[in-house]
This record gives C-alpha cells, structure tokens and sequence, in this order.
C-alpha cells in the first residue's frame, strides 16, 4: 500500500483508535506515505516507498509490544527506542518521552489507528522545540507471523 500523505492523513482521521492493550506482541511496520513524493505518478511513488523499506528493514525489524510499553527491534536482536503505550479513551499514542532514550529521541510521538484486525495505520509526529508538531510518515503495523519465533 502506497498513500499520499495527504491521503494517508484522510484516512488517518476517518479510523477509530485500537483498544486498550492493542497492539500486541511483534509488529512489522512499513512506510506507506512520505513527504515530498505526493506528486509523483503513483508507479514512482511506490517504487520509492519498496526501495525506503527494503533499505530500512536491513536494519529495521519492528516493534515489539508488551502491555502498555514497547520497543523498537533492529538487526542482530538488538531492542532500542523504547516507548510507552498511552490511552486517553480516544486515541491511541506511542510516547517515546522514556528517560532511557536519547533526548532528541523523545520528541516522537506516533499515533494509531485500526484499518483491520490484523493492520493499524500510524503517524510518525516529531514535536519541534518551539512546541509545533510536525508530521513525518504515516506507516502500518501488521503482526510478524513466525510460528513459536518472536522478534
């Protein structure tokens, strides 16, 4: 799936937030919307967004959910970034303001929404200094299927 971000940001709005205590468990995320490609023909765009994530998932391989704290799972097992699962009835946010982080890194905020039961769509938020948010991906969350295996 390939979006606009301008699409992706419609969508965005129009879906509810996962329950509390979802997701769950190992999560493969994918870029499906970036800035600066909107205007491409959609076959550009999609091959952009195949080349981001074949290039990200070389190092990249997830998140890894457990109740209501979470964290980024990158090659070699390695798990950094942490982040903590926030419900305010609403909406669903994962906070990455975690003492263990680096600071710049805790200006990230991602936001969840449910597409299906298997796939949530998400929007990477980097708070600036001046207190203004700006968005800077929108990607999905599906489950890592690997049968007795996890991240």
């Amino acid at each position: 799936m390939t979006l606009t971000m301008a699409t992706a940001a419609y969508r965005f709005a129009a879906l509810p937030a996962p329950g509390i205590g979802e997701p769950q468990g190992s999560q493969v995320a994918r870029a499906v919307a970036i800035p600066g490609i909107g205007t491409l023909p959609d076959p550009l765009r999609r091959l952009i967004l195949a080349a981001v994530n074949i290039a990200v998932s070389i190092i990249y391989r997830g998140k890894d959910f457990h109740h209501h704290h979470g964290v980024n799972v990158w090659a070699l097992g390695i798990r950094w970034a942490q982040f903590d699962i926030t419900h305010d009835g609403r909406q669903t946010f994962l906070v990455y303001d975690v003492p263990t982080n680096p600071r710049p890194m805790r200006r990230i905020v991602s936001e969840i929404r449910t597409q299906t039961a298997e796939r949530q769509l998400c929007r990477l938020t980097l708070q600036r200094r001046s207190g203004r948010c700006r968005h800077i991906l929108y990607f999905t969350l599906e489950p890592r299927i690997h049968p007795g295996r996890t991240l």
